[in-house]
């Protein structure tokens, strides 16, 4: 378990700096765009999300995450190739493959914190800032702050906004059909990148064809959040499509790593 635990720290650390730059980039943008909103009485706190392209932005750093998880396991074959070291370690298979895939599960949830943190601070930043146009002429409007105790409709605007605003239940969970998609949003893209990885190192092209797959019902799945017309029943059938070809992807990926087809 000792020798698990560094190899996960080994691991983790090569890619921690750059995910700190990553999240902390994403709470930058996030707050800058929220900002430089017109703030009027009556609008949602999850309304105002959506007009800053919170979601957007976040899918945006998701992706770079995904291309660094991708980097850190190419940098094995560079250099120093450790990837003959980590295969010679007399460990565990699985656990060699499991040092790939919780650093990156630990990474996605640095990313989830800080867009939690930034919902928090965005509900600062709505207080701080409302205001209200009432009329003097016909004609005129004109820009008033109205006191923080009139602001009623904002009480616990953070808990409503995440539970009307599907994005929002996608990071923190509220039943068992948001638990299943959020688990797959999660797991599935670390394992298809580390599966893409290994399979184009060791020219197992069927398997990159795999995740191209688990990467269309991916982008269907987050490409239709907030969707309406996109109903339960299709996500469903989408998700369980997406579990079939991750158990694929580490069954591939752990026979490559015990069979040493990865060096």
């Amino acid at each position: 378990m000792r020798k698990f635990y560094r190899l996960c720290s080994f691991q983790f650390w090569g890619i921690g700096i750059k995910i700190f730059f990553v999240c902390a980039a994403l709470l930058i943008f996030q707050l800058i765009s929220f900002s430089n909103q017109s703030f009027m009485n009556g609008v949602r706190l999850e309304q105002y999300m959506q007009r800053s392209g919170y979601s957007t932005m976040f899918f945006i750093a998701f992706a770079l995450i995904m291309i660094i998880i991708a980097v850190s396991v190419y940098q094995r074959y560079f250099g120093a190739k450790s990837i003959y070291t980590l295969m010679s370690l007399p460990m565990n298979k699985t656990s060699v493959y499991l040092s790939f895939i919780i650093p990156g599960i630990i990474a996605v949830l640095m990313l989830v914190f800080t867009q939690i943190i930034s919902v928090h601070l965005s509900h600062i930043i709505t207080l701080s800032k409302l205001s209200r146009y009432t009329p003097m002429y016909s004609s005129t409007l004109i820009l008033e702050r109205i006191p923080l105790s009139e602001v009623d409709y904002m009480d616990n605007a953070v808990f409503l906004s995440f539970i009307r605003y599907d994005y929002l239940r996608m990071l923190l969970p509220l039943n068992l059909f948001d638990w299943v998609r959020s688990l797959s949003l999660l797991i599935a893209p670390i394992v298809s990148v580390v599966t893409f990885a290994f399979c184009e190192r060791s020219r197992r092209y069927a398997g990159m064809g795999l995740v191209l797959l688990q990467a269309i019902l991916m982008w269907q799945i987050v490409s239709n959040i907030n969707n309406t017309s996109f109903t339960n029943a299709a996500t469903i059938v989408c998700l369980s499509l997406s579990f079939l070809l991750t158990l694929l992807c580490v069954f591939l990926t752990y026979r490559l790593i015990k069979s040493k087809d990865v060096v």
